[in-house]
Protein backbone atom coordinates (compact mmCIF):
# COMPACT_ATOMS: atom_id res chain seq x y z
CA UNK A 1 0.00 0.00 0.00
CA UNK A 2 1.13 3.57 -0.73
CA UNK A 3 -1.64 5.43 1.12
CA UNK A 4 0.81 6.92 3.62
CA UNK A 5 3.17 8.33 0.99
CA UNK A 6 6.02 6.11 2.09
CA UNK A 7 6.82 5.03 -1.47
CA UNK A 8 8.57 8.39 -1.69
CA UNK A 9 7.54 9.11 -5.28
CA UNK A 10 5.51 12.21 -4.42
CA UNK A 11 2.12 10.44 -4.55
CA UNK A 12 -0.09 8.21 -2.43
CA UNK A 13 -0.94 6.04 -5.43
CA UNK A 14 -0.56 2.26 -5.46
CA UNK A 15 1.58 0.99 -8.32
CA UNK A 16 2.12 -2.58 -9.52
CA UNK A 17 5.23 -1.39 -11.40
CA UNK A 18 8.34 -0.86 -9.23
CA UNK A 19 8.80 2.92 -9.23
CA UNK A 20 11.94 4.93 -8.34
CA UNK A 21 11.78 7.14 -5.26
CA UNK A 22 12.16 10.86 -5.81
CA UNK A 23 15.72 11.00 -4.45
CA UNK A 24 19.27 10.35 -5.67
CA UNK A 25 18.60 6.60 -5.56
CA UNK A 26 21.98 5.77 -7.10
CA UNK A 27 23.52 6.62 -3.73
CA UNK A 28 21.25 4.33 -1.67
CA UNK A 29 22.78 1.32 0.07
CA UNK A 30 19.90 0.33 2.39
CA UNK A 31 16.11 0.58 2.11
CA UNK A 32 13.80 -0.27 5.03
CA UNK A 33 10.01 -0.04 4.83
CA UNK A 34 7.78 0.00 7.90
CA UNK A 35 4.02 0.39 8.40
CA UNK A 36 3.98 4.17 8.01
CA UNK A 37 7.41 5.14 6.69
CA UNK A 38 10.40 4.32 4.53
CA UNK A 39 14.01 4.78 5.67
CA UNK A 40 16.86 4.98 3.16
CA UNK A 41 20.58 5.13 3.96
CA UNK A 42 23.03 6.47 1.37
CA UNK A 43 26.63 5.40 0.86
CA UNK A 44 27.77 8.53 2.74
CA UNK A 45 25.59 7.71 5.77
CA UNK A 46 22.78 10.18 5.07
CA UNK A 47 19.27 9.30 6.27
CA UNK A 48 16.34 9.94 3.89
CA UNK A 49 12.73 9.27 4.87
CA UNK A 50 9.24 9.25 3.36
CA UNK A 51 5.87 8.65 5.00
CA UNK A 52 3.61 10.00 7.71
CA UNK A 53 4.56 11.12 11.21
CA UNK A 54 1.41 10.13 13.11
CA UNK A 55 3.26 8.85 16.18
CA UNK A 56 6.42 10.96 16.19
CA UNK A 57 8.40 8.21 14.49
CA UNK A 58 9.73 10.62 11.83
CA UNK A 59 11.16 14.14 12.12
CA UNK A 60 8.59 15.31 9.54
CA UNK A 61 5.86 14.04 7.22
CA UNK A 62 6.56 13.79 3.51
CA UNK A 63 5.43 11.80 0.48
CA UNK A 64 8.62 12.74 -1.36
CA UNK A 65 11.81 11.33 0.09
CA UNK A 66 13.69 14.00 2.06
CA UNK A 67 16.99 14.02 3.87
CA UNK A 68 16.99 14.24 7.67
CA UNK A 69 19.47 16.99 8.49
CA UNK A 70 21.56 17.12 11.63
CA UNK A 71 22.12 13.36 11.52
CA UNK A 72 25.21 11.97 9.83
CA UNK A 73 27.07 8.67 9.61
CA UNK A 74 23.97 6.48 9.96
CA UNK A 75 24.58 2.78 9.37
CA UNK A 76 20.96 1.61 9.51
CA UNK A 77 17.43 2.87 10.23
CA UNK A 78 14.30 0.81 10.91
CA UNK A 79 10.75 1.44 12.04
CA UNK A 80 8.08 -0.38 14.01
CA UNK A 81 4.44 0.72 13.88
CA UNK A 82 5.00 3.73 16.11
CA UNK A 83 8.76 4.18 16.59
CA UNK A 84 11.75 4.86 14.36
CA UNK A 85 15.31 3.89 15.35
CA UNK A 86 18.69 4.71 13.85
CA UNK A 87 22.04 2.98 14.25
CA UNK A 88 25.13 5.19 14.22
CA UNK A 89 28.21 4.21 12.24
CA UNK A 90 30.90 5.36 14.64
CA UNK A 91 29.97 3.67 17.91
CA UNK A 92 27.08 1.42 16.94
CA UNK A 93 24.69 3.36 19.17
CA UNK A 94 20.91 3.03 18.81
CA UNK A 95 18.65 6.09 19.08
CA UNK A 96 14.84 5.91 18.85
CA UNK A 97 11.82 8.23 18.72
CA UNK A 98 8.02 7.96 18.73
CA UNK A 99 5.13 6.51 20.75
CA UNK A 100 6.75 4.79 23.72
CA UNK A 101 3.70 3.20 25.37
CA UNK A 102 5.18 -0.31 25.09
CA UNK A 103 8.78 0.69 25.77
CA UNK A 104 9.76 0.65 22.10
CA UNK A 105 12.07 3.65 22.43
CA UNK A 106 14.21 1.54 24.74
CA UNK A 107 15.18 4.31 27.17
CA UNK A 108 13.70 2.63 30.24
CA UNK A 109 10.53 4.75 30.26
CA UNK A 110 7.11 4.84 28.60
CA UNK A 111 7.33 8.56 27.80
CA UNK A 112 6.82 9.49 24.15
CA UNK A 113 9.91 10.96 22.46
CA UNK A 114 9.81 13.44 19.56
CA UNK A 115 13.58 13.46 19.04
CA UNK A 116 16.03 10.62 18.52
CA UNK A 117 16.70 9.44 22.08
CA UNK A 118 19.66 7.23 23.06
CA UNK A 119 19.08 3.73 24.33
CA UNK A 120 21.78 2.19 26.48
CA UNK A 121 23.06 0.17 23.53
CA UNK A 122 26.42 0.57 21.81
CA UNK A 123 28.53 -1.72 19.69
CA UNK A 124 25.43 -2.75 17.71
CA UNK A 125 26.03 -4.03 14.17
CA UNK A 126 22.45 -4.41 12.85
CA UNK A 127 18.78 -4.09 13.83
CA UNK A 128 15.34 -5.48 13.02
CA UNK A 129 11.88 -4.07 13.77
CA UNK A 130 8.65 -5.89 14.52
CA UNK A 131 5.17 -4.49 14.98
CA UNK A 132 5.82 -2.99 18.42
CA UNK A 133 9.35 -4.13 19.27
CA UNK A 134 12.97 -4.10 18.15
CA UNK A 135 15.88 -6.53 18.27
CA UNK A 136 19.54 -5.95 17.44
CA UNK A 137 22.85 -7.74 17.07
CA UNK A 138 25.54 -6.54 19.46
CA UNK A 139 29.27 -6.68 18.93
CA UNK A 140 29.44 -9.45 21.51
CA UNK A 141 27.14 -11.61 19.41
CA UNK A 142 24.17 -11.23 21.75
CA UNK A 143 20.63 -10.19 20.73
CA UNK A 144 19.18 -7.31 22.78
CA UNK A 145 15.41 -6.84 22.34
CA UNK A 146 12.95 -4.27 23.71
CA UNK A 147 9.27 -3.34 23.47
CA UNK A 148 6.18 -5.57 23.25
CA UNK A 149 6.56 -9.04 24.76
CA UNK A 150 2.94 -10.21 24.55
CA UNK A 151 3.83 -13.05 22.15
CA UNK A 152 7.28 -13.88 23.51
CA UNK A 153 9.11 -11.48 21.16
CA UNK A 154 11.79 -10.70 23.78
CA UNK A 155 12.82 -14.35 23.95
CA UNK A 156 13.32 -14.07 27.71
CA UNK A 157 10.80 -16.75 28.66
CA UNK A 158 8.47 -14.14 30.17
CA UNK A 159 6.11 -13.40 27.27
CA UNK A 160 2.39 -12.95 27.80
CA UNK A 161 -0.49 -10.49 27.64
CA UNK A 162 0.56 -7.05 28.85
CA UNK A 163 4.25 -7.97 29.09
CA UNK A 164 6.78 -5.40 27.81
CA UNK A 165 10.47 -4.63 28.15
CA UNK A 166 11.45 -0.96 28.37
CA UNK A 167 15.23 -1.52 28.43
CA UNK A 168 17.10 -3.70 25.91
CA UNK A 169 18.17 -7.06 27.30
CA UNK A 170 20.81 -9.11 25.51
CA UNK A 171 19.89 -12.73 24.79
CA UNK A 172 22.79 -15.17 24.85
CA UNK A 173 22.44 -17.86 22.20
CA UNK A 174 24.75 -20.71 21.22
CA UNK A 175 27.29 -19.45 18.72
CA UNK A 176 27.98 -15.91 17.58
CA UNK A 177 24.87 -14.14 16.24
CA UNK A 178 25.51 -12.25 12.99
CA UNK A 179 21.95 -11.50 11.80
CA UNK A 180 18.52 -10.93 13.32
CA UNK A 181 15.23 -10.70 11.40
CA UNK A 182 11.72 -9.90 12.60
CA UNK A 183 8.13 -10.07 11.42
CA UNK A 184 5.18 -8.48 13.20
CA UNK A 185 5.43 -10.82 16.18
CA UNK A 186 8.28 -13.30 15.80
CA UNK A 187 12.06 -13.20 15.52
CA UNK A 188 14.82 -15.38 14.08
CA UNK A 189 18.57 -15.05 14.54
CA UNK A 190 21.43 -16.58 12.53
CA UNK A 191 24.83 -17.63 13.84
CA UNK A 192 28.14 -17.38 12.02
CA UNK A 193 28.00 -21.19 11.66
CA UNK A 194 24.70 -21.01 9.76
CA UNK A 195 22.40 -22.17 12.56
CA UNK A 196 19.02 -20.48 13.09
CA UNK A 197 17.08 -19.82 16.31
CA UNK A 198 13.52 -18.44 16.43
CA UNK A 199 11.01 -17.24 19.02
CA UNK A 200 7.70 -15.38 19.28
CA UNK A 201 4.28 -16.13 17.85
CA UNK A 202 3.98 -19.57 16.26
CA UNK A 203 0.38 -20.07 15.13
CA UNK A 204 1.50 -21.18 11.65
CA UNK A 205 4.77 -22.84 12.58
CA UNK A 206 6.70 -19.72 11.58
CA UNK A 207 8.92 -20.03 14.66
CA UNK A 208 9.96 -23.45 13.43
CA UNK A 209 8.62 -25.80 16.10
CA UNK A 210 5.34 -27.34 17.23
CA UNK A 211 6.31 -27.29 20.91
CA UNK A 212 5.04 -23.88 21.98
CA UNK A 213 2.95 -22.52 24.84
CA UNK A 214 -0.14 -20.34 24.87
CA UNK A 215 0.17 -16.55 24.63
CA UNK A 216 -3.47 -15.47 24.73
CA UNK A 217 -5.34 -17.29 21.95
CA UNK A 218 -2.17 -18.16 20.02
CA UNK A 219 0.73 -20.59 20.30
CA UNK A 220 4.08 -18.92 20.94
CA UNK A 221 7.71 -19.71 21.65
CA UNK A 222 8.88 -17.67 24.66
CA UNK A 223 12.56 -18.66 24.48
CA UNK A 224 14.79 -19.16 21.41
CA UNK A 225 14.54 -22.60 19.84
CA UNK A 226 16.85 -24.03 17.21
CA UNK A 227 15.26 -24.56 13.80
CA UNK A 228 16.30 -27.60 11.71
CA UNK A 229 18.27 -25.50 9.23
CA UNK A 230 21.96 -25.76 8.36
CA UNK A 231 24.34 -23.47 6.48
CA UNK A 232 22.02 -20.45 6.46
CA UNK A 233 23.55 -17.25 5.06
CA UNK A 234 20.53 -14.88 5.10
CA UNK A 235 17.08 -14.64 6.72
CA UNK A 236 13.69 -13.07 5.94
CA UNK A 237 10.45 -13.32 7.91
CA UNK A 238 6.85 -12.87 6.79
CA UNK A 239 3.94 -12.90 9.21
CA UNK A 240 3.12 -16.57 8.66
CA UNK A 241 6.44 -18.01 7.46
CA UNK A 242 10.20 -17.71 7.75
CA UNK A 243 12.86 -18.37 5.10
CA UNK A 244 16.62 -18.83 5.03
CA UNK A 245 18.97 -18.66 2.06
CA UNK A 246 21.45 -21.53 2.31
CA UNK A 247 25.10 -21.50 1.30
CA UNK A 248 24.33 -23.55 -1.83
CA UNK A 249 21.92 -20.86 -3.12
CA UNK A 250 18.70 -22.70 -2.31
CA UNK A 251 16.00 -21.46 0.08
CA UNK A 252 14.50 -23.34 3.03
CA UNK A 253 11.23 -22.04 4.51
CA UNK A 254 8.95 -23.03 7.38
CA UNK A 255 5.44 -21.97 8.37
CA UNK A 256 2.30 -21.64 6.26
CA UNK A 257 2.58 -23.82 3.14
CA UNK A 258 1.02 -21.15 0.92
CA UNK A 259 4.19 -19.10 1.48
CA UNK A 260 6.78 -21.85 1.73
CA UNK A 261 6.04 -24.16 -1.21
CA UNK A 262 7.07 -21.64 -3.86
CA UNK A 263 10.60 -21.40 -2.53
CA UNK A 264 11.48 -25.07 -2.97
CA UNK A 265 12.52 -24.79 -6.63
CA UNK A 266 14.65 -21.66 -6.23
CA UNK A 267 18.39 -21.79 -6.99
CA UNK A 268 21.27 -19.30 -7.20
CA UNK A 269 19.65 -17.08 -4.57
CA UNK A 270 21.94 -14.45 -3.02
CA UNK A 271 19.47 -12.22 -1.12
CA UNK A 272 15.98 -12.46 0.35
CA UNK A 273 13.53 -9.90 1.76
CA UNK A 274 10.12 -9.67 3.39
CA UNK A 275 8.84 -7.39 6.16
CA UNK A 276 6.88 -6.81 9.37
CA UNK A 277 3.37 -7.33 8.01
CA UNK A 278 4.30 -9.00 4.77
CA UNK A 279 2.61 -12.04 3.32
CA UNK A 280 5.13 -12.24 0.52
CA UNK A 281 8.85 -12.77 -0.13
CA UNK A 282 11.29 -11.49 -2.74
CA UNK A 283 14.68 -12.95 -3.64
CA UNK A 284 17.54 -11.83 -5.87
CA UNK A 285 19.22 -14.51 -7.95
CA UNK A 286 22.69 -14.36 -9.44
CA UNK A 287 22.05 -16.35 -12.59
CA UNK A 288 20.16 -14.70 -14.13
CA UNK A 289 20.51 -11.44 -12.16
CA UNK A 290 16.87 -10.73 -11.35
CA UNK A 291 14.36 -10.35 -8.53
CA UNK A 292 11.59 -12.93 -8.04
CA UNK A 293 8.58 -12.42 -5.75
CA UNK A 294 5.70 -14.56 -4.51
CA UNK A 295 3.11 -14.53 -1.74
CA UNK A 296 -0.45 -14.79 -0.48
CA UNK A 297 -1.46 -11.31 -1.61
CA UNK A 298 -0.81 -8.85 -4.41
CA UNK A 299 -3.65 -6.50 -3.50
CA UNK A 300 -1.48 -3.39 -3.74
CA UNK A 301 0.87 -4.59 -6.47
CA UNK A 302 3.56 -5.57 -3.98
CA UNK A 303 4.77 -8.47 -6.13
CA UNK A 304 5.89 -5.97 -8.78
CA UNK A 305 4.39 -7.82 -11.75
CA UNK A 306 2.99 -4.78 -13.55
CA UNK A 307 -0.63 -5.66 -12.80
CA UNK A 308 -2.31 -6.96 -9.65
CA UNK A 309 -2.23 -10.77 -9.74
CA UNK A 310 -5.64 -12.09 -8.68
CA UNK A 311 -4.83 -15.80 -9.18
CA UNK A 312 -3.78 -17.47 -5.93
CA UNK A 313 -1.75 -20.24 -7.59
CA UNK A 314 0.08 -17.71 -9.74
CA UNK A 315 0.79 -15.41 -6.77
CA UNK A 316 2.37 -18.26 -4.83
CA UNK A 317 4.79 -19.06 -7.68
CA UNK A 318 8.02 -16.99 -7.75
CA UNK A 319 7.97 -14.68 -10.76
CA UNK A 320 10.16 -11.86 -12.00
CA UNK A 321 9.51 -8.36 -10.64
CA UNK A 322 9.58 -5.74 -13.38
CA UNK A 323 12.39 -3.62 -11.98
CA UNK A 324 13.58 -0.69 -14.10
CA UNK A 325 17.15 -1.19 -12.87
CA UNK A 326 19.31 -4.01 -11.61
CA UNK A 327 18.92 -4.63 -7.90
CA UNK A 328 22.02 -4.69 -5.73
CA UNK A 329 20.70 -4.18 -2.19
CA UNK A 330 17.97 -5.73 -0.11
CA UNK A 331 14.72 -3.88 0.60
CA UNK A 332 12.12 -5.14 3.04
CA UNK A 333 8.46 -4.41 2.39
CA UNK A 334 5.61 -4.46 4.88
CA UNK A 335 2.75 -4.41 2.41
CA UNK A 336 0.07 -6.87 3.57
Amino acid sequence: SAEFGHMGDGTRDENAHPTPMAMPYQDAVSVRLSRWANHVITKTGELWVAGIDNHGQLPFETKTAKRVTGIDAVRDAVGSYNVGCILTEAKGEVLCRGDNALGEVGDGTTEDRNTYTPTKLSGVTSMAAGEHFFCAVSGSGKVPCWGDNSKGQMGDGQGGDGKTRKTPMGLSLPGEIVEVAASSQHVCARTNDGDVYCWGINWGGQAGTSNGTQCGPHDCIKSPKKVPVQNAVALALADAASCAVLSNGTVQCWGESSLTEGAKALTDVVEIASGQEANHFCVRTSSPDEVLCWGDSDSAGQLGRGTVDTNSASRRTPKKALLPYRCRRRAASTAP
